[in-house]
């Protein structure tokens, strides 16, 4: 019994111990040697990006958390690939640089500290708290409000937020069609 006990308390460290993937060198998102669990990671991984790391995949969805570190970069192959972070309760970080041609997300608060740069279609069903730089977004549009602080800057196309837009920053836009500004104390 006492053995049993035994490995199946290590199996479950084991198994919690799988649900974090850190990056260890720059390489593609879909190669295990990328990350220190020398894994792809899937759904429900807490993921930190600290090197270049290539978005080889058209989609990716997760259930937890998302952090890029000063030292990390995410970006797309340079075919248009989907980014897309799954609904629920986690959260999205980015101290470092971001950039993908399409992002989607369907309920991660998300803090942008450095450089997010999404070229084509930027949709987030969640808050989104800008510190840093969103650039070259096509279509920006946000489900549950945007926060552009003192030090934030956004240029896009078109922005559209069916909630609440709190602006103390630079927001830059050539289309700011049915949103709301409920703070605009930015330019």
């Amino acid at each position: 019994i006492i053995l049993t006990l035994i490995f199946i308390v290590a199996t479950l460290v084991q198994c919690i111990a799988q649900l974090s993937a850190t990056s260890v060198q720059n390489n593609n998102f879909l190669s295990p040697s990328t990350w220190d669990c020398n894994c792809i990671p899937l759904p429900g991984y807490n993921i930190t990006i600290d090197h270049t790391v290539t978005l080889d995949t058209p989609q990716v969805f997760f259930a937890d958390s998302f952090i890029i570190t000063t030292n990390g970069i995410l970006r797309d192959d340079g075919s248009g690939k989907i980014f897309t972070i799954g609904s629920g309760s986690g959260i999205v970080i980015n101290n470092g640089y971001f950039d993908i041609a399409h992002f989607e997300n369907g309920g991660f608060h998300i803090y942008n500290n450095d450089t997010f740069r999404v070229d084509k279609f930027f949709r987030t069903l969640a808050w989104f708290t800008n510190n840093g730089v969103v650039l070259d977004v096509d279509s920006l549009i946000t489900g549950s409000g945007f926060t552009n602080n003192l030090t934030g800057s956004v240029q896009a196309t078109w922005f559209r937020d069916y909630e609440v837009v709190s602006n103390y920053g630079m927001i830059s836009c050539v289309d700011y069609t049915d949103s709301y500004f409920s703070e605009n104390y930015g330019t």
